[in-house]
């Protein structure tokens, strides 16, 4: 279940707490103000252990050369690539948000997102999750799954679909759609890349790399 946050009622006590430091500041006094800044902190770490329990659990020096964290998951940045972020729920704390990844010189885009779940990731799971990732703008287009694989192991579910999309006055499109599923952490990876047919794309720079972790932020 996502928390939301009241954000009229955290702003007006943000407001009212920075009316106070501006008198107490006027007046000379620092300690007050110290003190304030370490209970609004303590209050943004309750804040996010309270609305958002299942994100930003990775610390960003765990991250080695050239890798990306979305806060729960870690993985390799792919070479000759343009890297921004899509905002899933400016609500939360911190912000949200999963990985636009673009090819610089061959035309391609990946998309990796990632969220905690509990329930055990199936095959007909997989199936639906599929069928809702596909985007709006490929709805008319004629789709044709090339293969199905279940590459599960002991501790991870992972599962692979790739098709093609066709259409009227259109050019044969690659829809590569992966789920990763860590037992141990209970996080899901999602993995969707479009290309023209005949492109290389680096998916396996991404799968290969992959890594869950439960390290709180402090």
């Amino acid at each position: 279940m996502k928390h939301r946050i009241n954000h009229n009622r955290i702003f007006l006590c943000c407001f009212g707490t920075m009316l106070m430091l501006f008198f107490i500041g006027c007046s000379g006094t620092n300690k007050y103000r110290q003190q304030e800044e370490e209970r609004m902190a303590e209050r943004e770490r309750q804040a996010i252990a309270e609305y958002n329990p299942t994100k930003y659990l990775i610390e960003t020096s765990l991250l080695e050369e050239d890798e990306l964290t979305d806060g729960r998951v870690i993985f390799k940045k792919p070479r000759n690539s343009k890297i921004s972020k899509i905002l899933n729920d400016d609500e939360l704390p911190k912000g949200d948000f999963s990985y636009h990844i673009e090819g610089r010189s061959v035309p391609w885009e990946i998309i990796v997102c990632s969220f905690k779940d509990e329930t055990e990731l199936t095959g007909v799971e997989f199936a639906e999750i599929a069928g809702g990732w596909k985007p709006d703008w490929a709805s008319g287009l004629n789709e044709t799954v090339v293969s199905v694989d279940d590459e599960s192991t002991s501790e991870q579910r992972i599962f692979k679909r790739k098709a093609q999309l066709s259409g009227k006055n259109i050019n044969t499109l690659i829809w590569n759609f992966i789920a990763v599923q860590d037992q141990t952490t209970e996080k899901l990876c999602i993995i969707t890349a479009f290309s023209s047919r005949g492109t290389s794309i680096p998916l396996e720079t991404i799968l290969n790399s992959l890594k869950f972790y439960n390290t709180v932020e402090n």
